[in-house]
C-alpha cells in the first residue's frame, strides 16, 4: 500500500488510539485533520472548530459526525468518497465523533485546572510539561507520553522555572493546587505559632482588656500627669522642716 492509498478498514482499529494522543488543543486539532486526510488519502478533507468557519465553507459533500451538536458537526469533502476510502470513512466518522467529544471534555477540564499565570506566561508546550510535572510524573515518563527526548523535557522544565521564578518541581505542584503562587517560606507564619502564644502566661488575662478601663494609679511614672484637686492642697499638713528652710531662704533674700 502506498502513502496515497486510503487505510483499509481492517487496519483502522489499530490506529484509532492516535486520535487521543495528548497534546495542546491546537496541535491536537491539527493532528486530527492530518490523520483524517492521511487515512482517507484525501487532502481535501476538512474539519472546522467554530460556527463561523464551518458555516462559511461551502462543502460539496458533508459527512455528518454522529451525535455532534457543535462544530465540527461534519467532515467536509470536495467530492464523495469511493472504494476503500468510503468503507474506511464510514467507520472513521464514528471514531472521530467519539474522539472529539472526549478530547474536548479533557481540554475543558484541563483549562479549569491550569493556573491563570501559566496560561499567560508559558507556551502551550511548556504548559503541558508543567501540568505533567505538577502531577508527579518523571522526566522519562513525560518524554514517553509526549514523544520527545528526555533532554528536551529537561530544557522545557528549565524554561518553565525561569519564567515562573521557581527552583524545584514541588512549587509547580503547589501553584497548581492553590491556583496561585505559593507563599515564600520566609513569609509563612508557622502553623503552631498561635498554639504557642495561647500557652503563654498572662495572655488569657489580656483577652478582653479594655484600654478605656485602665485602673493603673495616677502616680505611675509612665502614666499621664493628673492635676490634683485644689481642695486637696488645703488638707495637706505643713512640714516643719520644709517651712524652716523656706524662712531661711526668705531671710537671705531680704539681706541681699
Amino acid at each position: 500500500m502506498s502513502d496515497a492509498d486510503p487505510l483499509p478498514i481492517y487496519a483502522l482499529a489499530g490506529r484509532l488510539a492516535e486520535l487521543y494522543r495528548p497534546e495542546g488543543l491546537e496541535p491536537w486539532r491539527a493532528r486530527i485533520v492530518h490523520l483524517t486526510r492521511r487515512w482517507l488519502a484525501r487532502d481535501d478533507a476538512r474539519l472546522h472548530w467554530d460556527e463561523g468557519t464551518e458555516g462559511a465553507d461551502d462543502h460539496a459533500v458533508k459527512l455528518p459526525l454522529p451525535g455532534r451538536a457543535r462544530p465540527p458537526r461534519w467532515l467536509g469533502l470536495d467530492r464523495p468518497l469511493d472504494g476503500t476510502a468510503r468503507l474506511t470513512g464510514q467507520a472513521l466518522l464514528n471514531a472521530l465523533s467519539q474522539a472529539v467529544g472526549q478530547m474536548e471534555a479533557r481540554f475543558e477540564e484541563l483549562d479549569r485546572t491550569v493556573p491563570l499565570r501559566w496560561q499567560r506566561s508559558l507556551t502551550p508546550r511548556q504548559t503541558q510539561v508543567a501540568m505533567l510535572v505538577s502531577s508527579g510524573q518523571t522526566n522519562d515518563q513525560i518524554a514517553e507520553q509526549l514523544g520527545i527526548s528526555p533532554r528536551t523535557v529537561v530544557r522545557l522544565i528549565q524554561q518553565i522555572f525561569k519564567r515562573l521564578g521557581y527552583g524545584h518541581r514541588g512549587e509547580l505542584a503547589a501553584e497548581r493546587a492553590l491556583g496561585r503562587p505559593p507563599t515564600p517560606v520566609h513569609q509563612r507564619v508557622p502553623d503552631d505559632l498561635f498554639d504557642a502564644l495561647e500557652g503563654l502566661d498572662g495572655l488569657e488575662a489580656l483577652d478582653g482588656l479594655d484600654p478605656e478601663e485602665d485602673d493603673a494609679p495616677d502616680t505611675d511614672p509612665d502614666g499621664p500627669f493628673v492635676e490634683p484637686d485644689a481642695a486637696a492642697w488645703s488638707t495637706v499638713e505643713p512640714d516643719p522642716d520644709t517651712e524652716a528652710d523656706d524662712d531661711l531662704d526668705d531671710e537671705r533674700d531680704t539681706e541681699t
